[in-house]
């Protein structure tokens, strides 16, 4: 396998930012992989809360045990990021691991000698 194919699948396929510390490029690195982890935080963190938060209400019977009667409930939660805020957040995590994935593999092929292709 080709040196920036193996790098931008390191990148996309465990973590945004990996291939680029494989490539020393350290900055662009902790760039990449602290803003991938901070928007999964703020996105995972608000579901859990929400999930939570609908646990509850069925433990105390507020809500039958149904899905139907769950998903009304989660999607009448009112606290926490709106639907429309966690798809700009999806959307800019999404913008992030593409980045990190053609990044990592445009620095990949310059660093590449030539005469690795033939």
């Amino acid at each position: 396998m080709k040196k920036p194919l193996k790098i931008a699948l390191f990148s996309g396929l465990i973590f945004p930012g990996i291939g680029h510390f494989m490539l020393k490029k350290y900055y662009r690195a902790l760039l990449l992989l602290i803003s991938f982890a901070s928007c999964s935080y703020i996105y995972f963190t608000d579901a859990m809360a929400k999930a939570n938060e609908v646990l509850l209400q069925v433990e105390n019977g507020k809500v039958a045990l149904d899905a139907t009667a769950i998903t009304n409930a989660l999607n009448n939660i009112s606290s926490g990021l709106s639907p429309q805020q966690l798809s700009v957040l999806g959307y800019i995590m999404l913008f992030i691991w593409l980045v990190a994935v053609l990044d990592s593999y445009r620095i990949a092929k310059k660093q590449t000698p030539a005469d690795e292709y033939k």
